[in-house]
């Protein structure tokens, strides 16, 4: 199945029954498209002797890229060690591929809880379901690694509709938010800042939050012009006062909210459309991605109101509840 993957069209990033201004989707199905133009362009001199077609060619790379393993110590050397590549990935495997340079082999070490009878996993490395989709072929499931990209276009265009006021009244009084363009003075902060705005996957989204970049892009998005004018560019990658704060993650509540439900119910459509079952499986993981980072964002938020100042603890693992500030003996407030 994973050498399949660059075989052409029965690729599940082929697939023509996935819409074609899902972003996303758009974002993986160009890096395969990146990646037949490279092997396109190699196939020449030496190697025609070996392959009698692109497709041989392009199926003998990818036998090779999906099973090899970097060698130590620069990783830029690659080899394929038999049967290795026959184990599954798990981000958080209990066995692990260990590199011997005494003896110039690899050996499996593998975890205390493993049983007679279970299979061994190793991981590939820390890849988020973007990098395992176009090039493995699976993705894997509640992937602790996995991301979300928003672009900038898409952060304006939704700040526009779903952002609360601010401070110089709605959101859809500012330029900006109206047009789903930066006004100049934003445009030349986010340059400072180094965000690509037309970038395909500048906004990242993950399970413990939105990016600073994403946070930044918010602030600049939502200031109004006298802010803008009177901040320092780089107080915007810092967190502001809790009032504009509250703002902010008022407005990424929003946002989020209204991509969990967009992709939402794009998963549910597409399940009776025919849409292949792995592209539907990582748009639920998208999703689960983006709920998670919207529990951050409330939770910043109800944590810096009770405790009177700007917190970004990350949310207790298993806790979906705030839990009631303490007092110490010096009356600071606790969590």
């Amino acid at each position: 199945m994973m050498d399949s993957i660059r075989d052409g069209e029965s690729s599940v990033l082929m697939d023509r029954s996935v819409s074609r201004d899902i972003h996303w989707y758009k974002y993986l199905r160009a890096d395969v498209e990146d990646y037949h133009r490279a092997v396109e362009d190699s196939f020449e001199g030496e190697v025609t002797d070996l392959c009698s077609s692109i497709t041989e060619w392009r199926r003998a790379l990818w036998i090779a890229h999906s099973r090899a393993f970097a060698l130590p110590p620069t990783g830029k050397e690659i080899a394929l060690i038999p049967m290795v590549d026959m184990f599954n990935h798990v981000t958080r495997a209990d066995s692990e591929l260990v590199y011997d340079e005494m003896t110039n082999s690899y050996n499996i070490v593998f975890g205390n809880d493993l049983s007679a009878g279970q299979e061994i996993l190793i991981t590939y490395g820390g890849l988020s379901n973007d990098i395992l989709l176009p090039y493995f072929n699976f993705i894997e499931h509640a992937n602790p690694l996995d991301t979300y990209y928003l672009t900038c276009q898409q952060l304006a265009e939704a700040l526009s509709t779903h952002c609360p006021p601010t401070h110089s009244g709605s959101a859809g009084e500012s330029e900006a938010l109206k047009d789903g363009l930066p006004n100049q003075l934003q445009f030349e902060i986010l340059q400072r800042a180094g965000v690509s705005w037309d970038g395909e996957r500048g906004l990242l989204i993950g399970l413990d939050g939105p990016s600073e970049t994403l946070i930044l892009v918010v602030r600049v998005l939502i200031s109004d012009e006298e802010t803008l004018r009177e901040s320092d560019p780089s107080s915007f990658a810092k967190a502001m006062d809790l009032s504009r704060e509250l703002v902010v993650w008022d407005a990424l509540e929003s946002v989020l909210e209204a991509e969990e439900e967009r992709i939402s119910k794009w998963v549910r459509n597409s399940q009776d459309v025919g849409v292949s079952t792995t592209i539907v499986d990582f748009a639920k993981e998208k999703v689960r991605t983006i709920s998670s980072s919207l529990r951050i964002v409330r939770w910043w938020r109800d944590v810096s109101e009770r405790v009177g100042r700007v917190t970004t603890v990350l949310l207790p693992p298993g806790r979906s509840t705030i839990p009631v500030p303490i007092l110490d003996e010096r009356g600071t407030r606790q969590l």
